[in-house]
């Protein structure tokens, strides 16, 4: 340990070179001083580079604080340590010696190269199922010397021939080397080379996110998932035999989304109780058809996974595999480098259930992959499809949600709209949609906003899911949709709540008087805590949950 007093530093050499004992902290406004020290102090030195030449990633530097042994500061590499010590070279504040050209020398990415060239050290890794044995050093000439890109392709076509791969089966290789032997902590890369490597691990230049993911099919409760055939024909009566297998599955997944939905009780019951263990029955699926369609997200899972496996598609499903229907589930597959993940029920309102019947932009079907190339590809794919089902659509379902908008914004011209008249609109569409309840709560809800947005902005309108008990007991309840409408931003006698009846598909105007009563006998109910609040009603804090 040695001290400097007049600058309060401490530079401490590890009794021990190993990993976790070797770190970089510093101190930002004394680092440039620190580094002066280091080389101005031969023993220090010497067991700097030793740590270095033994492999390890980081060097251990620390300051003093208020005369305790406590050390404070940020984490650094030895490749970022050696950068600052080029920038404190450039900057006049340290000389290139000896030691600093040591340093440089022994942290170099060719240095590495010309040892693993003698060495003649073998990288093995498994890609796709295959087994190969890389030569570290055809690896590690791809990190090096990459200003010239014609160059770098023709580094790539010479190490792919000789070793039978493709491109980003020989960047997946690159990726992996790097990781697992930390060369780019451990070594000093210049810019060009760091931003490439950046570039390879991004999948800018390459695409390496299939490899190695989906390479069979896993989903333990397949055999035992029959799909009803009235639901099979279904979605694919009209599908082209032209399809690629990636459009068939996109197909295959929109055409789900438009013909099922969310089960509108085991929404209301909170997702527990009676009502939600009849979801629980994986023979529930065989009944699942066109018109007895209310599912859970497990059960779309389950049933777009067993779509997929008809097509051929290897496929995992992301449910708790040690027992069926208690956590969310979704799909993840693969078909040639596309690595797709498939989840209808982001969100219970407003997911793909809803979304794919009004043909707004998909949010559960996404690529996991960032490289530019094949994203296009996926979402021509995608484009191709989603138009070509819209077509098949009945004219009034193709513009629901902007015919809508529209007709709101040339009557508003001219004149203004009263709220009655713009839920009058919503009834209107609604009547012609045939949706179910979840649906319909989605729409009303989404599209009063777009239709009311002065109220809205004005605190006159507020939205609110509740339940509605149509029985006599708990178990008879069904979600509604409550808007209520305030001439000012806060209750007054005239407040107004229009319930939409999911029955008749039309709105009733209760009174302020009328809803308390309801909430009172706990005919309304609020589902959860996280619902808003309807002003005026004075049983906020009685809400409903199932045990």
């Amino acid at each position: 340990m040695y001290w400097d007093s007049y600058y309060d530093i401490c530079i401490e050499i590890p009794q021990s070179l190993t990993k976790d004992m070797t770190s970089v902290y510093y101190d930002y406004g004394y680092y440039p001083l620190v580094i002066q020290k280091i080389f101005e102090n031969p023993e220090f030195v010497s067991n700097m580079f030793s740590i270095i030449e033994k492999g390890n990633k980081q060097i251990k530097i620390g300051h003093k604080f208020d005369n305790q042994r406590d050390f404070d500061g940020k984490t650094y590499s030895i490749n970022r340590f050696v950068n600052i010590v080029n920038e404190m070279v450039e900057s006049g504040q340290i000389k290139k010696d000896e030691n600093v050209k040591k340093l440089l020398q022994l942290t170099s990415i060719s240095n590495l190269i010309k040892q693993e060239q003698k060495s003649k050290s073998n990288f093995s890794i498994v890609i796709e199922g295959k087994n190969y044995c890389i030569d570290s050093y055809d690896i590690l000439k791809l990190f090096y010397g990459n200003k010239d890109y014609d160059k770098l392709l023709d580094k790539f076509d010479y190490v792919c021939l000789k070793y039978n791969l493709d491109y980003d089966e020989l960047a997946y290789a690159m990726k992996q080397y790097a990781d697992k032997n930390k060369i780019f902590d451990k070594y000093y890369f210049e810019e060009y080379d760091m931003r490439f490597y950046k570039q390879i691990k991004g999948d800018q230049i390459f695409d390496t996110s299939y490899i190695n993911r989906v390479p069979e099919t896993n989903d333990p409760f397949l055999d035992q998932t029959f799909l009803n055939q009235d639901l099979v024909d279904y979605i694919f009566s009209d599908m082209s035999e032209d399809y690629s297998l990636l459009e068939k599955s996109i197909y295959v997944y929109i055409q789900l989304c438009k013909t099922l939905t969310y089960d509108a009780e085991f929404f209301a019951h909170k997702q527990s109780g009676k009502k939600a263990r009849i979801h629980e029955d994986i023979t529930r699926l065989s009944q699942i058809t066109p018109s007895n369609n209310g599912i859970v997200c497990y059960e779309f899972s389950q049933i777009y996974g067993k779509f997929l496996d008809e097509l051929g598609i290897k496929f995992e499903n992301t449910n708790d595999f040690g027992s069926y229907g208690l956590t969310h589930a979704s799909v993840i597959y693969k078909i040639g480098k596309f690595l797709v993940s498939a989840d209808s029920v982001t969100h219970i309102i407003g997911g793909d259930l809803y979304n794919a019947k009004v043909h707004e932009t998909l949010e559960g079907l996404k690529l996991m992959s960032d490289n530019p190339t094949t994203l296009n590809e996926f979402l021509e794919a995608y484009e191709k499809v989603y138009n070509d089902i819209k077509k098949q659509e009945p004219i009034y379902r193709q513009q629901l949600s902007k015919d809508l908008l529209n007709a709101y914004q040339n009557l508003s011209e001219p004149v203004e709209i009263s709220i009655e008249d713009k839920i009058d609109m919503l009834e209107e569409k609604l009547k012609l949609s045939k949706f179910k309840p979840i649906d319909v709560i989605t729409f009303v809800e989404k599209n009063i906003k777009k239709i009311a947005q002065t109220e809205f902005k004005n605190g006159q309108l507020n939205v609110c899911i509740c339940n509605k008990k149509v029985g006599a007991t708990f178990d008879d309840l069904l979600p509604i949709i409550v808007i209520e409408y305030s001439k000012n931003a806060k209750y007054d006698k005239d407040t107004k709540y229009f319930e939409f009846d999911t029955k008749t598909n039309s709105f009733e105007i209760h009174s302020q008087a009328t809803m308390q009563r309801e909430f009172n006998k706990e005919n309304y109910l609020y589902i959860g805590p996280c619902s808003q609040r309807l002003k005026g009603i004075q049983n906020e804090y009685r809400m409903f949950f199932t045990i």
